[in-house]
């Protein structure tokens, strides 16, 4: 919807609106990639029957994924310490 308002200002807007779209589904890759592998390991440990396996794989993916997000320098993590209590 707001990409057809886009191509109503020309083809700079629309090549704009593009490239600016690309950068900001780069930034989600990260956390889609790390929800991907977080729900097939579980579903496989929690298949086996190794249910506390499960857990501990979700939890391992979850502090993974803060990391990267630390090496990227997300201030946002700060409010987030409240889960791991």
């Amino acid at each position: 919807m707001f990409t057809s308002y886009i191509t109503r200002l020309g083809t700079v807007a629309f090549a704009a609106n593009q490239i600016a779209l690309n950068i900001l589904s780069f930034g989600f890759m990260p956390s889609n990639g790390f929800g991907a592998t977080a729900t097939v390991g579980i579903g496989q440990e929690i298949g086996r029957g190794r249910r506390l396996e499960g857990k501990r794989f979700g939890m391992v993916t979850v502090y993974l994924g803060w990391d990267l997000c630390h090496c990227f320098n997300y201030d946002k993590i700060e409010s987030t310490k409240w889960y791991m209590k």
